[in-house]
C-alpha cells in the first residue's frame, strides 16, 4: 500500500536579533558625556575660585596703617587761668572774649556767623552749687530770660533734657521754649551748663548757648576739648576743700542729688530728707 501523504519541510524559527536598539546607547552616552562635562566643569570653576595668584593678594602691611591722630592738635586752645578752665576750637573759629568777665562768643570765619556764647552763672534766679538737674534747669531759665523794649522774655518747660559725661565732668543739656509777654515765639538752644568743683567769688559755673542750630556740630566738638586743667580753679583759696566725683544719681521723683563733701556720699533725695 502506497503512503500517499506529503511530508512537510521543516521549519525553522526565525532568530531573535540580541543587538541592543542604537538609539538607547546614543542616549546614554549623551548623557554621561553630559554629566562629566559638568563635574569638569564645576571642578574647573572651583580651582580658579580658591587657587588664586599670590600676586593677586595685596594685603596692608603693618607700615601702611595710619596711626590714630588727635584731630585737635592743629586747633586754637583758650584758657582761662582764674576759672582754671580751658578748650579749644578749629583754625576756622574765631573767639571774641568779654573784657570783664568769664564769657565771649564763637564766630564762624567764614561768614562771621555767631555760633555759641559762653558765659558764666551764677546764684542768681534762686541758682545753688547744687550739681542737680533742676539747679542747672534753673540757670539756663535764668539766662534766657530778659526784659526789653518789647516786654518780658521768659524761657521754660524744656522740651528736651539729659545728662551726659565728658571728660568726667557732668553737663546738663536743654532745650527751652521761649515765650514774649507769655506768647510763644520759638525754642532756644541747645544750651550746655557745666558746673564748677568750687564757686569762684559769686560764680559757680559756666554756660553755652548755641546760636546757629547749623552749627551744632562745630559746638560739639569744641565742647568736647573742654576741660578743668586741674582738681580745683585757681580763683579762691582751696585750703582743705574736697572735690568729689561730679556724677548725679537720679531720685524717684525724676530729681538729681550730687555727691558731698566730706564723704562724698550722695545727698539724700527729696522725699529722705
Amino acid at each position: 500500500m502506497v503512503n500517499n501523504q506529503v511530508q512537510q519541510p521543516p521549519i525553522n524559527p526565525v532568530p531573535v536579533s540580541k543587538k541592543p536598539n542604537q538609539w538607547i546607547i546614543a542616549a546614554v552616552i549623551l548623557v554621561v558625556i553630559v554629566v562629566i562635562g559638568s563635574i569638569f566643569t564645576l571642578l574647573l570653576s572651583s580651582q580658579r575660585t580658591t587657587s588664586r595668584p599670590p600676586s593677586s593678594i595685596s594685603p596692608t602691611a603693618p607700615s601702611q596703617l595710619s596711626p590714630t591722630q588727635d584731630e585737635t592738635a592743629n586747633w586754637k586752645t583758650y584758657t582761662n587761668k582764674k576759672y582754671d578752665i580751658t578748650l579749644k576750637y578749629p583754625p576756622d573759629i574765631s573767639y571774641s572774649p568779654y573784657t570783664d568777665i568769664l564769657g565771649g562768643t564763637f564766630y564762624e570765619g567764614t561768614t562771621n556767623t555767631q555760633i555759641v556764647r559762653l558765659e558764666a552763672f551764677s546764684y542768681d534766679c534762686g541758682v545753688t552749687t547744687d550739681i542737680t538737674l533742676v539747679n542747672a534747669e534753673k540757670a539756663a531759665q535764668c539766662h534766657c530770660d530778659a526784659t526789653g523794649v518789647g516786654g518780658s522774655i521768659s524761657c521754660n518747660a524744656p522740651s528736651e533734657e539729659k545728662v551726659t559725661l565728658l571728660n568726667g565732668i557732668n553737663v546738663f543739656n536743654f532745650i527751652l521754649n521761649e515765650s514774649l509777654n507769655s506768647k510763644f515765639t520759638k525754642t532756644r538752644g541747645p544750651y550746655a551748663v557745666i558746673f564748677f568743683p568750687k564757686p569762684i567769688s559769686y560764680d559757680i559755673g559756666v554756660i553755652f548757648e548755641v546760636l546757629n542750630k547749623n552749627s551744632i556740630s562745630k559746638v560739639d566738638q569744641i565742647l568736647s576739648t573742654f576741660k578743668f586743667t586741674s582738681a580745683l580753679p585757681t580763683g579762691g583759696d582751696q585750703g582743705d576743700q574736697v572735690v568729689c566725683a561730679q556724677d548725679v544719681k537720679e531720685c524717684p521723683d525724676g530729681s538729681y542729688v550730687s555727691r558731698q563733701p566730706p564723704s562724698c556720699a550722695f545727698a539724700p533725695c527729696p522725699q529722705n530728707r
